[in-house]
């Protein structure tokens, strides 16, 4: 799930090339609206920290984790 590739860079284990890969097969295979793909596609740093915040958001995951994804550099 997208939430154990978070947790996963936070514990430093992070390539962009990595994240996004595996961040589009689980939006595949969950028939997902690929907005975390997309914004690693067509948009800025901010735009991924919005779509994972959403994400974590949408899945009732802890908030806490949204201080990390706005302090790391995503792309």
């Amino acid at each position: 799930m997208i939430i154990d590739l978070i947790l996963d860079a936070k514990d430093g284990d992070y390539t962009a090339r990595g994240f996004y890969n595996r961040t589009t097969q689980y939006e595949s295979d969950f028939d997902s609206n690929w907005s975390v793909s997309r914004a690693f596609d067509s948009g800025t740093n901010n735009d991924v920290v919005k779509a994972l915040c959403n994400y974590i958001d949408d899945n009732d995951y802890d908030a806490e984790i949204k201080t990390f994804i706005r302090s790391f550099k995503w792309v």
